[in-house]
């Protein structure tokens, strides 16, 4: 979600910003980090920075998880897309728009909650939209593969009996048996 108004750090150049960034992934502390400021004539106060440096943890804790997933996925179903895989995008993309819509965030100036825009609200209502679009498609592909192999079991079973290679009225009980009758 977007911040209604930009902080004192995010009103800094992105040079600076991703300044920040890598002096915190070398491991910084604040006031290392407030000193080089300083001495690049940036004013930015400790709490903000705090503030941000939490923002960036909280990123890249959400990445990692993301990654995290993302290995889980692959390691679980393989390389090669299918069904299950989708099906997992689903539940994992389902599980992240329920976290940006329950999740409360504040502004890091002001302390108000942030209210997602318009804007936000629309993008969210299209994925969501297409989320159920995508298992609605994927229900209708497990119908039609289901009714597929029921037609396709129902033929062979036909064909061993009239070949003689099973009993008629055990391929009937089994079709009835199985649903396919």
């Amino acid at each position: 979600m977007a911040r209604n108004i930009p902080s004192s750090i995010d009103r800094l150049p992105a040079e600076i910003r991703d300044q920040i960034a890598g002096l915190r992934r070398d491991g910084r502390t604040l006031d290392e980090i407030l000193d080089h400021l300083r001495q690049l004539d940036a004013e930015v106060s400790r709490s903000a920075l705090g503030r941000h440096v939490k923002s960036l943890a909280e990123i890249g804790e959400s990445m990692r998880r993301a990654e995290t997933m993302a290995r889980f996925v692959v390691d679980r179903f393989g390389e090669d897309t299918d069904e299950r895989v989708g099906r997992a995008n689903m539940r994992l993309l389902q599980g992240a728009l329920l976290e940006i819509i329950t999740e409360e965030r504040v502004d890091e100036e002001t302390g108000a909650p942030i209210t997602l825009s318009a804007g936000e609200a629309k993008s969210i209502s299209l994925a969501l939209q297409r989320l159920v679009s995508a298992q609605r498609v994927d229900a209708d592909r497990q119908l039609k593969l289901r009714d597929a192999f029921r037609k396709e079991a129902s033929q062979k079973l036909d064909g061993a009996a009239r070949a003689g290679q099973i009993d008629p009225e055990a391929v009937e009980r089994a079709k009835a048996i199985l649903g396919f009758g």
